[in-house]
């Protein structure tokens, strides 16, 4: 599989374009649909950091 990095400035409007990427990944990644939301919020709270 590819590896893709992608980097984005430290404001909070980008956390929505982050959480959209994680879960397109994570959807064609295989993780189950009940997990996405887990991975959404993960996302956003490592956002916050």
């Amino acid at each position: 599989m590819a590896t893709v990095e992608l980097s984005f400035s430290a404001l909070p409007v980008h956390v929505r374009t982050a959480r959209l990427i994680v879960t397109a990944v994570a959807r064609r990644s295989g993780v189950a649909e009940a997990l996405l939301d887990e991975v959404r919020l993960a996302v956003g709270e490592a956002c916050s950091r």
